[in-house]
């Protein structure tokens, strides 16, 4: 729900493995609920005992053995169903803490990249949360989105068969179902023109490399992976996450919003300045709250 899982198909030792980790804690939890709290008499509630406990499981285990004996013994029934809803609730608090803990860790997963930082002060628990946590995200998810680096975009330089080099903003990726890159999408992407590179050098002609820089036609391009010889990956820092690192560092408490060029703020935010980029970015109110 969260974040995409290293693999999708495990083996049934991985699968066994995984699921003893992560299930142990909760079930451990479930039944110190029901049998050590008061809280473990909800749902299905009824006045029980211990000895009535293990009466009941006493009772259906011998009738298991003799259907005359289940038959004879009026009980058996009664015995039945309370033993029916003491595993209810085992399964209900059982179920209930390991979507908690699922919703936890996902939102620890998905907020990673702002809550790391946070965490250098305690070495040791960011150690071991970055051992559980990441050893079970994809790594192509951690390279290729800003999964580490909240507030950015991620560029690729792309080096492709017959030496194409290719350069964008990387829109997406795909995998497979053992969870392998398949490809990869870049936004407003670029092809290098090495050939009239080597020609112009030939001729004696001297440019700017940055001008052998061809927009491809389209606004997006996929690049397979049996295509891809290298890619390097540049997180940018956009422009509205730079302007509010800037605001809070001179003032701590401000709050920063971006306004598209022309637009001015909404009516009642309380302005204390502002400050537009030269290239005619966006436009950035400094404020401070009620």
């Amino acid at each position: 729900m969260f974040v995409p899982l290293r693999a999708f198909d495990r083996t049934r030792t991985q699968e066994v493995a995984y699921s003893t980790v992560v299930c142990a804690l909760p079930f451990g939890l479930a039944v110190v609920l029901v049998w050590q709290t008061g809280l473990g008499h909800w749902p299905f509630s009824f006045p029980d005992t211990w000895l009535q406990r293990d009466a009941d499981y006493k009772t259906v285990l011998l009738a298991s053995f003799a259907d005359q004996l289940a038959s004879a013994r009026d009980e058996f029934w009664n015995a039945a169903i309370r033993l029916g809803k003491r595993h209810g609730r085992i399964l209900f608090w059982y179920l209930s803490l390991v979507s908690l803990e699922g919703l936890f860790v996902g939102f620890v997963a998905s907020k990673w990249g702002g809550l790391q930082p946070k965490l250098a002060a305690w070495p040791r628990a960011d150690h071991l949360l970055t051992r559980f946590l990441l050893a079970h995200v994809s790594e192509w998810h951690v390279l290729l989105t800003n999964f580490l680096f909240p507030g950015t975009t991620i560029h690729a330089d792309v080096l492709a068969v017959e030496d194409r080099l290719y350069r964008g903003e990387v829109l997406d990726y795909t995998r497979d179902r053992e969870g392998s890159l398949t490809g990869i999408y870049l936004n407003n992407a670029e092809r290098y023109d090495r050939a009239g590179l080597v020609s112009d050098r030939k001729n004696g002609i001297a440019k700017d490399t940055a001008e052998y820089w061809k927009t491809i036609p389209g606004k997006r391009l996929f690049i397979f992976t049996d295509k891809l010889f290298t890619l390097n990956i540049r997180p940018q820092t956009t422009l509205a996450a730079a302007m509010k690192l800037v605001a809070l560092e001179l003032d701590p408490k401000a709050t920063v919003t971006v306004n598209p060029v022309g637009k001015a703020p909404s009516e009642g935010s309380p302005s204390r300045g502002s400050a537009q980029s030269a290239a005619e970015g966006p436009k950035v109110e400094e404020s401070r709250g009620e």
